[in-house]
């Protein structure tokens, strides 16, 4: 046993390594132990030492122990300067990719793990803030004039005229330019704007019908900027 330098003591069976006991002296306590021989050669391969089971867990000859402080490969060393070491091929795992197995194991350990209060961006419920946007559409008027509007339309797309899918009702004249120039700044306010309820101002649309309208998401800050 030239690698673990022990002498292969006495074994129950030859042809199975994880049977055979062998004798070590342990670098550590300087004692002569009986081991096996896979869990003498899972130490060795390890600390790159002959230890046994005590003074292997020790901080002193702990495989991570010996990459602290000095002796790490990265000490003293700027991040971009270490990114720039582990970049493209340079990196151990460039061009490697986990099997299904190891890609099953990876998914079964994250399950639950950010879920609720385990999540580093949770908030209990009375320190959440809403934005008025948000508020606004909660509202049971802002629901039932939803409503109102997929009844007349019947339950349809405006433009493409489908049916079995994902509809929403579009703003004719934006949202936010509304809230904007009747000055809106609560619930209580919008309840108290008739623009914002007019039915004529809602149509029916589908989410890809939707998308391409002028005033869909960011396109509508044009509008708004014009607005003093």
């Amino acid at each position: 046993m030239t690698l673990l330098y022990g002498t292969e003591h006495y074994s129950f069976n030859k042809n199975n390594r994880n049977l055979k006991r062998i004798k070590v002296v342990c670098e550590g306590c300087n004692q002569e132990r009986v081991c096996r021989y896979w869990h003498a050669l899972q130490s060795f391969q390890k600390t790159q030492k002959n230890l046994c089971k005590i003074c292997i867990k020790t901080k002193e000859h702990a495989p991570a122990a010996q990459k602290r402080g000095e002796n790490h490969p990265n000490f003293g060393k700027k991040r971009p300067e270490h990114s720039k070491i582990m970049s493209g091929d340079k990196n151990p795992f460039y061009g490697k990719t986990h099997t299904e197995e190891t890609k099953k194991i990876i998914s079964k350990t994250n399950i639950g793990r950010n879920v609720g209060e385990k999540s580093p961006r949770y908030k209990p419920p009375e320190e959440r803030s809403c934005t008025l946007d948000r508020q606004i559409r909660n509202l049971f008027q802002y629901k039932s004039w939803r409503f109102f509007c997929f009844k007349r339309d019947n339950f349809s797309c405006q433009e493409c005229g489908c049916k079995n899918v994902m509809l929403c009702v579009d703003h004719i004249k934006p949202f936010s330019v509304i809230i904007k120039e009747n000055n809106v700044l609560s619930t209580r306010d919008a309840e108290m704007c008739e623009e914002l309820w007019d039915t004529n101002n809602g149509k029916t649309l589908s989410w890809p019908c939707h998308r391409k309208t002028d005033t869909y998401g960011c396109r509508v800050q044009k509008i708004l900027k014009e607005i003093k």
